[in-house]
């Protein structure tokens, strides 16, 4: 119950805290945990979610039923499992006969470096998986001493069928955990017991069955998550450089959780520089030492290491992990493989205090606690939502080309544009370790944000050197078509469109696009044309059902532009422009039998509530329906500040029509729409 209480203590900041970073794409954007048929999807299709951890994601779908997207359960439920992982860590040490065993457990329970396997909604995998690896852990060990008894061999098979499922369910939360076999192996060779041919035959089927699932992660993060490619090309000698490095780093951690951040600098790695081989060799000196001292001190030492290692060595650069693209370490990577550390620090404090008076020992233990849990509480302060956790990381690390990125997508998203700017500019700045992928990224955003503030030729600028760092990216030649258009250099806004449609024959945007270039000169039957390709490559396309119902209705094909105007409100309901157009053709149509003024009347006033009374075009909308109503003295009204508006934005040709519409309606006529 303690370690519950200090845990909850440490972590109380978190109830106080929202999403951050892809908690968008595994709980607020993840449309599986809205239904049943989601459910099911978790389980049985590949790629549904972004990695094959089903019982996370259940534990979200199950969540999502009971309070939604309130953060606050989520992270309570985060809170309390990595409590219970406390605790189903102190009675394996107990059981193991180690040495300050509560002491090791609060630790790991308050140890700052954990704060973003809780504090980060998404890594539930880190503390559902460990709580599952650690009772899995548990059971075995009680399994095998009821087995060795000879007295309970049924106790022992459910225990040891226990072992299974809770294995099997820390697998399915994180393929990280398939290092549990070798993990127990290690501990009763530190206990001192002798690998028996029962706990072969017991360890071997679980190797097999975590192999397997590991296999499918390492499958997954190549195809699915997307750890492929040249930003992941690295020789076997700078992978042991690497791996030497970020194994010191994390014991520098453990050791010194003061500076702890989201994002680390991204290392270079080369194999020329001989500072590279001082962290690989003093892993490798660390390791010489307690093999051999295992014999004459105690193998504690020489468990805790490979323990260390081992559970880290997915994550230490052998295997390709989509964030390494990013940086090489992240805190997270180390929440189970830290216990071995953790083990050996206490154990060796324990020792070395042995003979101070037991008073000054816990006052001691105390203050280390209390200083471990500030430390935390502290650190969730910095996962409060999005943006205090760029800035924070910026604070910690300058060089964080993802928190520089993000942040100017997050002010750009708000409206902050020259702001962002500076952003992007700042992660364009870090380099040369920043890998080709993510300075496309910046490039592109850059321009996106150039091209808004209407610096087209900064923008453009931008978009070609996106362009020439990854060439095979389809949006970005689209983006530049936008805007060579939006200068009026016609023909380089088709060729760019046309670029994009050599890369992906069934991109609708690129379509679509050009359906509007050849609107733009005068040419609507090819502009037909194209929205139709579009719509035949994406029938959800909106835009493209909106603007080939103008194309229909300018020449004079009431009928299917109403049709297409109708299933663009479908896709993209309450848009102003999909009321407006449906609304004007049922009010004007020429044919009685197609007029439906009532309905249009209505479509109209929805149309000008969402834009305010501000927009010309609706006014003007809702002044054609009230007319067709036979409102015509509020059709006066609404025209005469439809002209208002559109005289005030200069717009000549749209104040022409208004004008002599509003003749009609003083003059109580409707207006009506002709045929060319």
């Amino acid at each position: 119950m303690a370690l519950i209480v200090i845990t909850v203590a440490a972590y109380l900041p978190v109830t106080r805290n929202g999403y951050i970073w892809d908690d968008e794409t595994y709980i607020t954007g993840n449309e599986t945990l809205r239904t049943l048929d989601g459910l099911s999807r978790i389980w049985f299709e590949i790629g549904a979610v972004p990695q094959y951890y089903p019982l996370v994601h259940t534990s979200f779908w199950i969540e999502y039923q009971l309070w939604g997207l309130a953060p606050t359960g989520y992270h309570i439920v985060n809170v309390l499992l990595h409590a219970i992982g406390a605790i189903l860590l102190w009675l394996i040490l107990s059981r193991l006969s180690l040495p300050a065993s509560w002491m090791v457990a609060a630790v790991f329970a308050l140890h700052p470096v954990h704060v973003e396997s809780v504090a980060w909604i998404t890594e539930r995998k880190n503390v559902l998986s460990g709580c599952l690896y650690l009772a899995s852990f548990l059971t075995y060990l009680i399994a095998r001493e009821a087995g060795g008894s000879g007295n309970d061999i049924r106790r022992s098979r459910l225990f040891y069928g226990l072992t299974v499922l809770f294995f099997v369910g820390a697998l399915l939360s994180k393929t990280v955990t398939a290092s549990l076999p070798a993990a127990l192996m290690l501990a009763l060779y530190a206990k001192g017991e002798r690998i028996t041919r029962t706990d072969l035959v017991r360890l071997i089927p679980l190797f097999l069955v975590g192999a397997s699932l590991g296999l499918l992660t390492v499958w997954m993060e190549k195809t699915t998550v997307g750890a492929d490619g040249i930003d992941w090309e690295l020789s076997f000698l700078e992978r042991s450089l690497l791996a030497g490095r970020a194994l010191c780093f994390y014991l520098s951690t453990l050791l010194v959780p003061t500076n702890l951040a989201f994002v680390y600098p991204r290392w270079g790695i080369d194999a020329g520089a001989p500072v590279q081989y001082i962290y690989p060799a003093i892993i490798l000196i660390l390791l010489v030492a307690a093999f051999f001292l295992r014999k004459r001190f105690s193998p504690i030492p020489l468990c805790g290491f490979l323990f260390f290692g081992g559970t880290l060595l997915p994550a230490i650069g052998f295997l390709d992990v989509f964030p390494m693209i990013y940086s090489f370490v992240a805190n997270h990577f180390q929440y189970l493989a830290s216990i071995g550390p953790m083990i050996l620090i206490v154990a060796g404090f324990h020792r070395l205090c042995q003979k101070l008076p037991r008073t000054l020992m816990r006052s001691i233990c105390a203050l280390t606690l209390i200083l471990l849990g500030g430390l935390s509480y502290r650190h969730c302060l910095m996962y409060r939502d999005l943006e205090t956790l760029w800035r924070g990381t910026l604070v910690q690390n300058p060089q964080a080309w993802l928190a520089w990125h993000d942040l100017g997508q997050l002010l750009q998203e708000r409206g902050d544009t020259e702001e962002a700017i500076e952003c992007y500019e700042k992660a364009l700045a870090i380099r040369p370790e920043t890998p080709t992928s993510l300075l496309f990224k910046t490039h592109y955003n850059l321009g996106v944000a150039r091209t808004e503030l209407g610096l087209l030729l900064k923008g453009i600028d931008s978009y070609q050197e996106a362009l020439r760092l990854r060439p095979d990216r389809i949006y970005a030649h689209n983006a530049l078509g936008l805007a060579y258009l939006s200068q009026g250099k016609f023909d380089l806004a088709r060729q760019k469109f046309l670029d994009a449609l050599r890369l992906d024959s069934s991109y609708a945007p690129a379509f679509y696009n050009l359906g509007n270039l050849a609107a733009s000169r005068q040419q609507p039957d090819q502009a037909i044309v194209y929205y139709r390709q579009a719509i035949s490559c994406d029938p959800a396309h909106a835009a493209s059902h909106q603007n080939l119902g103008m194309m229909l209705l300018a020449k004079g094909q009431f009928e299917e532009a109403i049709q297409q105007f109708d299933e663009a409100e479908r896709l993209n309901p309450d848009q102003p422009v999909e009321l407006l157009n449906r609304a004007f053709v049922l009010a004007t149509h020429p044919e009685a039998g197609l007029r439906e003024a009532k309905e249009a009347l209505s479509l109209a006033q929805r149309c000008v509530e969402l834009t305010e009374g501000r927009n010309a075009e609706a006014l003007d909308a809702l002044a054609a329906a009230q007319a067709a109503a036979g409102q015509f003295q509020l059709a006066v009204t609404t025209a005469r500040s439809a002209l208002s508006l559109a005289e005030s934005t200069h717009d000549s040709q749209l104040t022409q029509r208004i004008r002599s519409r509003l003749e009609l309606y003083q003059a109580k006529k409707p207006y009506r729409s002709s045929l060319p």
